[in-house]
């Protein structure tokens, strides 16, 4: 079974709700403008959103600037102001700054199933979606992402606070018109 496959089983229905939110604001061409971007036209998915402010390049990072209540719930914390990157396994985090630098580079979307890891050992996965724009007022980078835990047979509340993330292998591009980045490693 390949990875679209198993994009197919696994893709939660509120990601391609997402999707299509994404579809419609994005341009002809390019990547979408942030004042294009209204999170509450989402509803209760605005909860299981962040957005933030991607840096690409060697000492890469992202800010988040907009953290949904349900995430905040979920992770035990208010990430936001901080850096997206701190709880990402060393192993992935070059990973996942290369797929967000693709996706700006050849503007699409990205799916993947994440694992986060608690202080009371618990691991829940985590159904991701990204997609990137562009800020009208700096020029910058922005990524927008919905995060929605895909277990809740340990309530997070009882976990602790999340101490770390890694990248599962169930990923897929998501296809906004000028197609998909070809490097096999991004996976």
């Amino acid at each position: 079974m390949n990875n679209d496959t198993n994009a197919a089983l696994l893709r939660a229905s509120e990601s391609h709700q997402f999707e299509t939110y994404w579809r419609s604001i994005w341009p002809r061409t390019g990547m979408p403008t942030s004042d294009r971007i209204d999170w509450d036209t989402l509803g209760p998915l605005k909860d299981f959103v962040i957005e933030g402010r991607f840096t690409p390049g060697p000492d890469a990072t992202m800010i988040n600037t907009f953290v949904g209540r349900g995430i905040t719930d979920g992770l035990n914390a208010d990430v936001t102001g901080q850096e997206y990157f701190a709880t990402v396994r060393d192993q992935d985090r070059a990973l996942i700054i290369r797929v967000f630098e693709a996706m700006v580079a050849q503007p699409c979307g990205r799916w993947r199933i994440m694992h986060y890891t608690f202080e009371r050992g618990v691991q829940i996965p985590m159904d991701t979606t990204f997609f990137p724009f562009r800020d009208v007022a700096t020029g910058g980078i922005g990524i927008g992402a919905l995060i929605l835990p895909l277990d809740d047979a340990a309530p997070s509340k009882m976990a602790g606070r999340v101490t770390g993330a890694s990248a599962g292998t169930a990923a897929q591009w998501i296809n906004m018109g000028a197609g998909i980045p070809a490097d096999a490693m991004l996976v």
